[in-house]
């Protein structure tokens, strides 16, 4: 993912990460991070055993950007 082309003129808040558990190519649970700092370049989620696909949005006081594209399926072990 990157930062979004454009904030509307309005400072980012954060970022937040969406953890999508796969059933086979079925999304069974999505999972959601609480909103992190702008500066944040990297985050550690414990998540339970299982495939995911994971997705970044930006954050602002305008509202929510749109998701990032879903990242390759990572496995939690």
């Amino acid at each position: 993912w990157r930062a979004p082309d454009s904030t509307g003129g309005v400072a980012l808040r954060g970022y937040e990460v969406y953890a999508y558990r796969l059933s086979g190519s079925r999304v069974v649970r999505t999972l959601r991070t609480r909103l992190l700092p702008p500066t944040v370049r990297s985050a550690t989620l414990t998540l339970p055993k299982g495939r995911y696909r994971l997705a970044v949005r930006a954050s602002n006081a305008v509202g929510a950007g749109p998701l990032s594209s879903p990242s390759k399926v990572v496995v939690a072990r």
